[in-house]
């Protein structure tokens, strides 16, 4: 785990560690390790959801979006990639995207390279920000 004595805010050690939580074998024992590491230090509460999605694509370069249904909880009537939240079940992220794509579209993927990594916080108010 990352060393968080320079950092002040929940803001900073997310950022000062990006490195080491952006790595796609994270499990979720070790991220809620590392989220509550920082709450302690900082004296504030994070609330970090691990998620994973993927982009896929087929053998002509084609992705795949998913349509959500116009009932849907968020985000109705748009479109989305396969993904959803790293489960305890999961070894880690990679595990989790294979296994919500096979969820939510019935196809067993293989992983051919992990692209990026970002961290989002939930805010009902202003949907989504996220922290680059």
């Amino acid at each position: 785990m990352p060393n968080l004595r320079s950092c002040k805010t929940a803001e900073d050690c997310l950022r000062n560690s990006e490195i080491w939580l952006s790595s796609p074998k994270r499990n979720l024992s070790e991220v809620s390790s590392f989220i509550e590491a920082i709450s302690h230090r900082t004296g504030e509460t994070v609330e970090l959801i691990p998620c994973a999605l993927g982009i896929i694509l087929d053998e002509k370069g084609e992705m795949l979006l998913l349509k959500r249904r116009i009932d849907a909880g968020s985000y109705p009537d748009s479109y989305s990639f396969p993904g959803g939240q790293l489960e305890e079940h999961d070894e880690n992220l990679e595990a989790a995207v294979l296994r919500e794509t096979e969820q939510e579209t019935g196809l067993q993927t293989k992983i051919s390279r992990h692209h990026s990594t970002r961290f989002a916080e939930f805010n009902p108010e202003t949907h989504t920000k996220y922290h680059p």
